[in-house]
């Protein structure tokens, strides 16, 4: 796990090119939803001793639905104290740890292939890979950034102790990793299965015991979760109170369509947005991925491109079967996007012309779809900003009532108001207030503060 000197200069290039290119997220004034600002709302009211009794506790919870994430929710807890008067450092801790986890990519790349330049490259498109920009632009989706750090440092040990031959030390780092990693996001249950990767390479390593070992030592935490968290996942299965989790295989295809189609579809912002995307685009966005699958394979071979197919869908696996869709999910499966990428790059074969082409097309499609949404994330933390402190002035000029009734009016952003408010009782230092949202031009509750979010969003008071 040292790194060695003379990489250096590739970590702080992939840093570097992470600040400068995700520069957007860094200045962000604002925030993405209210999740962020829950936690905010929270320690202001409680405390961060409070905050710490309540989050970082491992419990069983009402459904796998509920959030079982100590160390997320802890860095979070940290986070907050910057909230107010300091988002430049919660945007750049993500898009720094977002760095962190490129550095750990390029080092894994550079084991496997022995490659410099291919473990670079690899390392810089998944910086700037769409798949990413959402579960770093959005600063309460750290989980995804964390669960996958811990769990590429998982990896490295794996490889260390069973390929490298090194010491127990390293098979400690397997469990103390991976234990990091199922506390920072329920995805990690995965992880283990990334040793499969082990064997599409050196099919081999299945007769060593040190492969063995390490798989079983990476799922022991796991194992561990599941067993306290198991309750929690049989209520998902069938209880409609749970319905955003509710897990069916029949949400499997579907969710396959969408996250294997969303890189592809550069104006296609939050996933769940895919229904209002026509049926002639997402069906090209899929033809554009299998072309990319086909292109592996006729370069490198089917176990490479079945190697491909696992990896994207791997890290997806926990989520296929719940019927939300979010483009945070994808940010894992980034890995593989980015190895895919910057392989027909360097590696295009006698049909040099013909694979470069296509990689570059694909390339300036994704850094498109990467712009695009580090607009939409810079657009909606300059509006949330502008909406929360007009709020809060309003509010305390008023006399800080007990409830506040918000609309927009037509052709301004509702959604805003709904990223803000929503499950929030608390405006500025005052806490159990009822903030409700309406239509516009609906009857406010009695006794209620009227305001109106203007299309430039701007706050107003409302005329009765």
């Amino acid at each position: 796990m040292t790194l060695k000197l003379s990489n250096f200069k590739y970590y702080l290039s992939i840093c570097a090119i992470a600040i400068l290119s995700l520069l957007t997220l860094i200045a962000n004034p604002g925030y993405f939803s209210h999740d962020e600002l829950q936690k905010l709302d929270y320690i202001h009211m409680s405390g961060l001793a409070s905050y710490i009794n309540q989050y970082m506790q491992i419990r069983v919870g009402d459904s796998f639905g509920t959030p079982v994430r100590p160390i997320s929710f802890g860095v979070q807890g940290v986070l907050a104290l910057f909230m107010d008067s300091y988002p430049l450092m919660v945007h750049l801790f993500a898009v720094l740890s977002h760095a962190v986890v490129a550095c750990l990519l390029f080092k894994i790349i550079l084991k496997f292939s022995g490659e410099v330049r291919y473990a670079l490259l690899t390392a810089l498109c998944f910086v700037i890979s769409p798949t990413g920009i959402l579960a770093t632009g959005w600063s309460a989706a750290l989980m995804d950034r964390l669960y996958l750090l811990f769990g590429l440092a998982a990896f490295l040990c794996a490889f260390a102790y069973v390929r490298e031959k090194r010491n127990l030390g390293f098979l400690i780092g397997v469990l103390v990793f991976s234990s990091m990693a199922i506390l920072s996001k329920e995805t990690a249950v995965v992880l283990p299965l990334t040793m499969i990767i082990f064997l599409i390479y050196k099919p081999a390593d299945l007769y060593q015991n040190r492969f063995w070992i390490t798989a079983f030592v990476w799922a022991l935490p796991i194992i561990a979760f599941m067993s306290i968290r198991y309750p929690a996942f049989i209520a998902s299965l069938g209880d409609p109170a749970v319905s955003s989790y509710k897990v069916s295989v029949k949400n499997v295809p579907l969710s396959l369509l969408v996250y294997y189609a969303y890189p592809f579809i550069p104006n296609l912002t939050e996933a769940v947005n895919w229904v209002f995307v026509p049926n002639n685009i997402l069906l090209c966005s899929i033809l554009i991925h299998v072309v990319l699958i086909a292109a592996i394979y006729f370069l490198v071979g089917m176990r490479c491109a079945l190697g491909y197919l696992f990896t994207y869908t791997l890290f997806l696996t926990p989520i296929l079967v719940i019927p939300i869709k979010a483009a945070h999910y994808l940010y894992s499966s980034g890995i593989a996007l980015s190895c895919a990428i910057s392989f027909m790059l360097l590696y295009s074969g006698k049909c040099k012309l013909f694979v470069r082409g296509c990689a570059i097309s694909l390339g300036i499609l994704l850094v498109l779809h990467t712009a695009v949404l580090e607009e939409f994330v810079y657009s909606i933390g300059s509006c949330s900003k502008k909406v929360l402190t007009g709020t809060e002035a309003l509010y305390a000029s008023r006399g800080k009532p007990r409830a506040v009734n918000f609309q927009a009016e037509p052709n301004a952003q509702e959604h805003i108001l709904h990223r803000m408010f929503t499950g929030r009782t608390t405006i500025g230092d005052v806490d159990n207030l009822s903030l409700s949202i309406s239509p516009f031009g609906a009857i406010a509750p009695d006794g209620a503060l009227k305001l109106l979010m203007k299309v430039d969003c701007q706050m107003v008071e409302r005329l009765p």
